[in-house]
Order: C-alpha cells, then structure tokens, then sequence
C-alpha cells in the first residue's frame, strides 16, 4: 500500500468532543483526484504492559478423562495373556516343525544304513556261495577218487556172505536171461565153484537150466564170472566194473571243466 505524504493531508477537526479523532481531508489538488473527504482512523496507542498481582495462585487446569489404574492394569494384564499365547503357539510350531523335520533326517539315515547293512550282507552271502562252489568244484574229484578207491577195495575184498548171495542172485538172473540159448557156458573162479558147490547153489541152477556148462578160470578174480551164449556174453568182472567207473567219473570231470 502507497504511503500518502502529510503534505497532501489537511486536517479538519470533528467536533464531537473526542480530541483523539479528526477528520483528515486529503488535497485533491496535489494527488490528482477528484476532491472529497476520506476518514483516517485514529493513530493506535501503545498496548499496556500487563499487570501481574503478587500472591494470588493460577487456577488449576482441568483434568484430563482417561483410562483409571485398574483398567491400564487389565489392558497391561490382557496384552501379556495374547503375547504369552502367541509365543507358546510359535514355540509349539517350532518344535513340531523340528520334530518332523529330525524324523525326517532320522529316517533317511536310518534308511542309508539299512541299506548299506543289506548291501554288505549280499556281499557276504555271494562270497559264501562263491567259496563253497570252489570248494564244491576242489572237491568233487577227491570224492569221485574216494569213491573209487571205496569200491575198488570192496571189490577187491573178500566177499561177506550177504555179497556172495547178490553175487548169486546176479548170476541168476543172467543165466534167465539166456535160458533160451540151446548152450550157455558159466566161468568162474576155481574157489567160487566150490563156494557154491557146498552151498547148494549148483544144484537148482543146473535143474532149471539143463543147458548150463560150468567151467572154471583161474584167470578171473574171485567175484568174477562171465556167461555166454552163441547171441550175447554177460560178464561180471571187478576189473571191468572199476574201469567203466573211472571212465565215467573221467567223463564227468571233463564235461564239468
């Protein structure tokens, strides 16, 4: 706002009494307006400086509503409740959590080791079965060798009456076998004619085959006989018999190997 200079100004009292207030009438002349009267308020006094009044004590300020001891207590009381709930629930996650999660590992190296228990358990189990198949294989020329000897011993032997009666019953039976040749001849041993001589044997066989020539050779092993017909010859001769089962036994072990 332009201030207006007080040469401009004329002042022109108001009459009503009051010697603070008049009326300024600003000179149209000098500002270039039209001419009237404009109403300047009266100049501001200075403010008072307060008076303070020794003695005399302020007012008390109004109380402020709020929450009462007890309610802050059962606020305080409430919140501690829901924290103490909500760690107990997290705890109880964590341990559950913790729980599952140790089965888990639990589980996995008890599975890893049950596995490898198994694992070396077969391995032993194939071992087992590898050693006693070599073992199987080392000794089963010892046993057919055994086997042999057994029987070249047995053969060799002197013959208990229990064998000789087999050996009769064998000697039997091949003679049924070439009944229907017109001539069979038996050799035999010099001491097994006259074992079955005093033994009786001689004398049915000769009655039920009439066609029977015996003949004894010196050459042949005790046990040992041969008959023979004009159509077959059957023999019973331990050297034979010894032979024919080493052979077989040699067969075997080479179809083995």
């Amino acid at each position: 706002m332009a201030r207006i200079p007080a040469s401009h100004i004329s002042d022109n009292p108001t009459g009503t009494g009051d010697h603070s207030a008049s009326r300024r009438v600003i000179k149209s002349g000098r500002l270039g307006l039209p001419a009237g009267r404009v109403l300047i308020g009266a100049p501001s006094r200075a403010a008072e400086p307060a008076r303070v009044e020794h003695g005399v004590q302020p007012a008390p300020a109004a109380a402020v509503n709020g929450p009462s001891v007890e309610e802050l207590q059962q606020r305080l009381a409430s919140t501690q409740r829901s924290m103490e709930r909500r760690i107990a629930k997290e705890v109880a996650e964590a341990r559950e959590a913790a729980l599952e999660e140790g089965f888990a590992k639990g589980q996995a190296a008890a599975t890893e080791h049950l596995e490898t228990e198994r694992q070396a358990l077969l391995k032993a189990v194939a071992g087992v079965d590898r050693a006693w198949e070599t073992l199987s294989d080392n000794c089963e020329p010892l046993l057919a060798e055994l086997a042999f000897k057994m029987c070249e011993s047995i053969l060799q032997s002197p013959l208990p009456e229990q064998l000789r009666t087999l050996s009769t019953g064998a000697l039997s039976d091949a003679l049924e076998s070439l009944s229907d040749s017109k001539s069979v001849q038996v050799s035999l041993h010099p001491a097994d004619y006259m074992m079955l001589d005093e033994s009786g044997v001689l004398v049915p066989l000769t009655r039920n085959h009439p066609n029977i020539v015996w003949r004894t050779d010196a050459s042949l092993e005790r046990g040992d006989w041969e008959a023979s017909s004009d159509e077959a010859v059957i023999r019973r001769v331990a050297r034979e018999l010894l032979a024919d089962l080493r052979g077989r036994l040699s067969h075997l072990d080479g179809e083995e190997g």
